[in-house]
């Protein structure tokens, strides 16, 4: 075992303290650093940087390593037995994502060569098990469940790839709805259709029960409302819509949509009512 007292420890303490509503924890955090001359070098692995991590046994953690040199992950749980993760040949990154299978305090070791210096970004990624179970028929717990996992971009959530690196289905689905996915830029999007079809009644309904529902399920949020709008770009194409703000967590947002578009084939619009999570950046 490495002697862990020459160890430079960055202190990133994940506590994992359920919300009233049991609803878990997740959060997503990055650490900027470099791996300097100065820095204690082990026999057995090479120039090393550390964290200090408490998890609990059952926990996701997602640890992404990229660098100015070539970077090896290594994970060392309570019982001390090592977890390596090599650097892919083609992107020269390491990562770790995978279920926690110890309660403690873990240690990471972002390792270089021996004689390797320069600067890494360690993205990680973590959700407490109590943010992994949710109840599908519940529409308040999986709205919940939702705003918690935008935290991480929805990644423990993510589902059958559609499109790589583009598009995800969801694991959480909201009751009722037509169909789940995980998209946009770090699949930082979450979208949920809860209606489809050429009924405006049909669809206003839809749009007005579930503003209540939302109503009823979200607090300590800033609700902004918008009437009928034209979408810019979009030819004919309209926009009513109900935005719920995170007090708590700004930037953070749910998006209420329904939209009216106009089919060239038929004097029918076709209407679509639409759940949009996301969060400024």
């Amino acid at each position: 075992m490495v002697n862990r007292i020459l160890f430079i420890i960055l202190n990133v303490i994940l506590a994992v303290n359920l919300s009233a509503q049991n609803s878990g924890r997740v959060e997503k955090f990055i650490i900027d650093g470099t791996l300097k001359a100065s820095d204690p070098i082990s026999a057995e692995l090479g120039r090393i940087n550390a964290v200090q991590l408490n998890f609990s046994k059952g926990d996701r953690f997602y640890s992404h390593l990229e660098a100015e040199f070539v970077p090896m992950l290594v994970l060392v749980p309570p019982s001390g037995e090592y977890i390596v993760k090599y650097p892919d040949p083609e992107t020269l990154t390491a990562v770790f994502d995978d279920r926690i299978n110890e309660s403690g305090q873990w240690l990471l070791y972002i390792v270089g060569d021996s004689s390797d210096t320069g600067s890494y970004t360690l993205t990680n990624k973590y959700a407490s098990e109590g943010a992994l179970n949710f109840s599908q028929n519940d529409f308040c717990n999986v709205l919940d469940k939702l705003m918690l996992h935008l935290k991480a971009d929805f990644h423990f959530i993510k589902g059958k790839v559609v499109e790589q690196d583009v598009e995800w289905g969801s694991k959480i689905k909201l009751q009722n709805s037509v169909s789940s996915r995980i998209y946009g830029v770090n699949n930082s999007w979450f979208n949920a259709i809860l209606f489809e079809g050429e009924s405006k009644e049909s669809a206003l309904e839809k749009f007005d029960s579930a503003n209540l529902a939302i109503k009823n399920c979200l607090s300590n949020f800033t609700i902004s409302e918008k009437k009928w709008k034209s979408i810019i770009g979009a030819e004919g194409k309209r926009e009513k819509s109900t935005t719920y703000w995170s007090n708590s967590d700004p930037g953070s947002f749910l998006k209420l949509s329904v939209y009216e578009t106009p089919k060239q084939e038929s004097a029918e619009n076709f209407y679509s009512v639409q759940i949009f999570i996301n969060k400024e950046r």
